[in-house]
């Protein structure tokens, strides 16, 4: 079986939801997932902690057809109120997180969200688990799928949908998660 690119399962879990969402993209990197977040966002605000990147991010965003803000920003401390966004979207950030500032940063994203995160992560089986071990791979936090359920649950959110896609290190899950009504 083929496991699809990080764009089409984006495509997938994003096209799936109801359009006129406000959307926070943290980190937003580059902008690089502004295009597909712009066809259920009519506004995106993009965050990060990275200086060089937001200021590649504001030149993007000059650029760009759609609304978005540029802000700096720590994932762990969102500068938002309660419930301020309809979506919070996250990729490529959590494998990089040690297991405590993950449980906090999703804590953040359950806070700052009233329905939906959007989020990329390191979840694996049993079998998976001991092929990642065996690459000693030093900066990489993946978590097994109970512990993705744990960190939800402590966050308000539920997870409602999650999918396999290649990144350009490797086979990541792209998860949807709902806040519990």
């Amino acid at each position: 079986m083929e496991i699809p690119l990080a764009v089409d399962t984006v495509r997938k879990i994003v096209g799936d939801l109801p359009g006129g969402l406000t959307v926070l993209d943290v980190p937003c990197g580059i902008g690089r997932w502004w295009p597909e977040l712009s066809k259920v966002a009519q506004k995106i605000v993009a965050v990060d902690i990275s200086e060089g990147m937001l200021g590649y991010a504001r030149e993007c965003a000059k650029a760009f057809a759609g609304s978005v803000e540029v802000l700096q920003g720590d994932s762990e401390k969102l500068p938002f109120g309660d419930a301020e966004f309809d979506m919070i979207f996250s990729f490529a950030l959590f494998k990089h997180l040690p297991r405590p500032v993950q449980y906090r940063v999703m804590a953040e994203f359950g806070r700052v969200t009233k329905r939906y995160v959007v989020v990329a992560l390191g979840v694996m089986n049993h079998a998976t688990y001991e092929f990642w071990r065996r690459r000693r791979i030093a900066e990489s936090f993946p978590m097994m799928p109970e512990e993705l359920t744990w960190m939800a649950q402590a966050a308000g959110l539920t997870v409602r949908r999650s999918l396999s896609c290649t990144t350009p290190i490797g086979v990541e899950r792209l998860v949807l998660l709902e806040r519990k009504l």
